[in-house]
């Protein structure tokens, strides 16, 4: 929760936050899965008494999903 505030105190107006899982036995294990219900809180705290302009808040969120869109 501090380092939303930081983030909205240098005025930051967006913020994605998601959690990424092993994908499989071959990679690292996840240390902590973060239940969706302290997604919600993220949520709740981010749009509420935050005031972020935009919240993305989910444990799939993925911050490069515009990255698609752009051409070289």
């Amino acid at each position: 929760m501090e380092t939303l505030a930081d983030l909205r105190r240098y005025w930051v107006d967006i913020f994605t936050i998601g959690q990424s899982l092993s994908p499989g036995p071959n990679h690292l294990a996840a240390v902590l899965f973060v239940p969706p219900s302290q997604f919600d809180t993220y949520s709740r705290i981010g749009e509420e008494e935050l005031r972020f302009l935009q919240v993305v808040s989910t444990p799939l969120t993925r911050s490069s999903y515009p990255a698609g869109e752009c051409s070289d």
